[in-house]
Order: C-alpha cells, then sequence, then structure tokens
C-alpha cells in the first residue's frame, strides 16, 4: 500500500480524480486478486484448524480506503459531485 500511496504524492488537483482512478483499477484488477491467492493456503489452514481468521478481501480494499482514498478525500471534495456521503460507507 506504501507504493500506491506514492503515487498519489505530488499530483495536481486536477490530476487527482483520473491518478485515483487508474489505482483504483490497478489494485482491484491486479493487487487484490494476488492477495487473495497468496493468502489462500493460510486461510484453507485455518479452516481445518477450525480457528476464524478475517477475510483478505475485506482487509485488503478496507486498506484501500484507509490508506489511499480517504488521506485524499479533503483534496477531492467539491470535485464531480464528491460527498461527505462517501467518507462514512
Amino acid at each position: 500500500m506504501a507504493l500506491l500511496e506514492k503515487k498519489l504524492a505530488g499530483v495536481a488537483e486536477e490530476a487527482l480524480p483520473l491518478r485515483l482512478a487508474e489505482l483504483w483499477s490497478f489494485f482491484f484488477s491486479s493487487v487484490l486478486p494476488y492477495m487473495q491467492g497468496a493468502f489462500l493456503p493460510v486461510r484453507m489452514e485455518a479452516r481445518l484448524r477450525g480457528v476464524e481468521i478475517p477475510d483478505m478481501r475485506t482487509l485488503a480494499l478496507s486498506g484501500f480506503r484507509d490508506l489511499i482514498v480517504l488521506p485524499v478525500c479533503p483534496r477531492l471534495e467539491g470535485k464531480d459531485g464528491l460527498s461527505q456521503n462517501f467518507i462514512t460507507l
């Protein structure tokens, strides 16, 4: 996530929505499936042992929201209809 955060540093205000959309597309299509696959053996082993662990997909998506999107929300407010409702989802 730190590498993705750095991709937003220094991006001009007018280019920020497009850059954020590009990061989301990359994260959702490449990073998320890789993370789910990488942690699948851990999840299966935990199930065999009867141990509940958090869902990797939920953790990764929450991490993207908390570490990538929320820090730039103040810069996005008022652009393209982004409102406070997005932050509370």
